[in-house]
């Protein structure tokens, strides 16, 4: 009985710290492709990594003919499903939606076939419910390898993907201390592992369960609360090499939480190889849960990026991928903007992105030609028109 209390208080208390209103994106540019002020023309293929945007923490990732996933998440229940879920399990996909969201991110970006991996941050189902269900249908990234946690591993087992699983614990970086690289099979892309953390979610607390396993699963987890373990957080820089076992042609930094001070950063071996991070993909979401305010300054002054990502900056409560996304709730217009600053204070070089979901995003290397910026590098545009290459967005969400 006591059990199923606690349950009642923590789905309580999930819809009094998120079932306010989510925010309207208008005032704020959102950009599909590249905006035309950081880059110096159209990129062809062959020189540019493409970034499109999965909405929450997923994202596909291109290079030439190197395709590499981030875990995508579309079914994306409302508040009072993940409260009745959270209390009696039974929590599930919605296949369709699926579909009709990586169909049209494909139709826009290119098909993601040959993704050679696919990288998982944590295990909370807004991360990887969809992209369990995703691996196990066939459907999508077939020949794709899976990195993450060991409690990843074990949750991905109910669904027969031991074989196509492997665990980066051995070759994270943890403490400033150096990892290991875990190349694809091609030897074209390559991927350090940084161990990090979960920011909290409402008031400091943890909503979902933070604990990891410790041996493989042996149903479908079903309940958004107690099944859907967050396990051991990761963070990973990508990188896209000219060749096999070549050099760097672009370096990616991302994580799918907002981290606490000291983990997550990149450790001296990787900064001080020459290759300098090209684009940092940062976490909107309960960012401001993250004490002294120190989020993301710490890991964009250890990694000094070029270009600056704002992910998991959408509402992703019952929200529809093919409708026009509003801010994450708890954060609104005026948490976004506050992070926006603060990237600005810390780089006030890099370029921000607020990307639109499922549209890609392309970004030139390093000393190619671009035409000066003017004025700050970082803040919200005035209160205008959201606009996708200077066209309205549409109920599509993608200009298109």
């Amino acid at each position: 009985m006591r059990r199923v209390w606690m349950a009642l208080v923590m789905s309580l208390s999930s819809v009094w710290g998120l079932g306010g209103c989510a925010a309207p994106t208008h005032g704020f540019k959102l950009y599909a492709g590249a905006p035309e002020d950081a880059l110096a023309s159209r990129p062809t293929e062959g020189d540019s990594l493409q970034v499109t945007y999965l909405g929450v923490g997923g994202y596909v990732l291109r290079h030439g003919s190197d395709v590499v996933v981030l875990a995508p998440s579309f079914s994306n229940p409302g508040i009072p499903s993940l409260v009745v879920h959270g209390l009696f399990g039974g929590l599930k996909w919605e296949p369709d939606q699926v579909k009709a969201c990586m169909t049209r991110a494909e139709q826009l970006a290119g098909s993601t076939q040959n993704a050679s991996l696919l990288l998982v941050g944590h295990s909370h189902y807004d991360h990887l419910m969809d992209t369990a269900e995703m691996l196990q249908s066939g459907q999508w990234f077939p020949n794709a390898r899976i990195l993450g946690s060991a409690t990843t591993g074990h949750l991905l087992a109910s669904f027969g993907l031991s074989t196509r699983f492997e665990e980066v614990t051995k070759a994270a970086s943890r403490n400033g201390k150096p990892g290991g690289w875990i190349p694809n099979d091609a030897g074209t892309v390559r991927v350090y592992p940084i161990v990090s953390d979960h920011s909290p979610h409402f008031m400091h607390l943890k909503l979902l369960s933070a604990a990891r396993l410790t041996e493989d699963a042996t149903k479908k987890p079903s309940n958004p609360r107690s099944d859907w373990l967050e396990g051991e957080t990761y963070a990973y820089v990508v990188d896209f090499l000219r060749e096999k076992d070549g050099p760097v042609a672009f370096r990616l930094y991302y994580e799918d939480a907002a981290s606490s001070p000291s983990v997550g950063l990149i450790p001296d071996d990787l900064t001080q190889d020459g290759h300098r991070v090209d684009v940092s993909i940062t976490c909107v979401g309960a960012y401001e849960q993250i004490p002294s305010s120190l989020y993301p300054q710490e890991v964009l002054a250890g990694t000094h990026p070029r270009y600056v990502i704002l992910g998991h900056w959408e509402d992703f409560f019952g929200n529809d991928c093919l409708k026009p996304p509003s801010i994450v709730r708890m954060t609104g217009r005026k948490g976004l903007s506050r992070f926006i600053r603060r990237v600005g204070e810390v780089t006030p070089e890099s370029r921000c992105v607020l990307p639109v979901p499922l549209a890609p995003t392309m970004f030139i290397p390093e000393g190619s030609d671009a035409p000066a910026r003017s004025g700050p590098a970082c803040l919200p545009v005035p209160p205008v028109e959201d606009v996708v290459w200077g066209a309205p967005v549409t109920t599509s969400g993608t200009g298109n």
